[in-house]
């Protein structure tokens, strides 16, 4: 069966649209969550948190960020070894939550399920046991997000020095 120069050439166009298409949302995550590593180690190297302050509408470290909500952002690289992630929560509303460098989230933990501290050591090691207390990340690289719920705009001081308590050390 022949088929008109125009049929090949809408079966071939659509054929690449649909192959750039999927490319692209797979490549996607990677290339945003590479570029958000690049930033952070770039200001304060790997494995450093920062405290971030109170969003407003010009704040985009975070995509999107909630105002009621203070951050501390760390950019993990697990290539040197595990490392040891700690905080203490507020009574207010807190969660921790870690990203892989696709964007998924494999990790994640609120006041209501961890109590006052956390305290864990994080791995690319697939061999690792997944003991109590060790989380085995899928990808050497991506980023932990610690949340903590400001009711007014006041009380951003009473939550800082949880804030400043997220820690992201190598183990010794």
């Amino acid at each position: 069966m022949m088929r008109s120069p125009i049929t090949r050439w809408l079966i071939i166009t659509l054929g690449l649209a649909v192959v750039f298409h999927f490319g692209a949302m797979a490549a996607y995550p990677h290339v945003i969550m590479a570029g958000l590593n690049r930033t952070l180690a770039e200001g304060t190297g790997s494995n450093t948190p920062i405290v971030g302050r109170l969003p407003d509408e010009t704040s985009r470290t975070v995509v999107r960020p909630s105002p009621d909500l203070a951050y501390t952002i760390c950019a993990f690289d697990l290539s040197q070894g595990p490392l040891r992630i700690a905080a203490t929560l507020p009574d207010t509303y807190a969660s921790l939550s870690m990203y892989a460098a696709n964007s998924d989230v494999f990790y994640v933990r609120n006041n209501q399920t961890a109590g006052k501290t956390v305290s864990l050591v994080l791995t690319a090691d697939s061999h690792a046991t997944e003991e109590a207390g060790t989380v085995v990340s899928p990808t050497e690289t991506g980023i932990i997000l610690a949340r903590m719920l400001v009711s007014a705009r006041d009380d951003y001081m009473k939550v800082l020095p949880h804030l400043q308590s997220v820690t992201c050390t190598p183990v010794d």
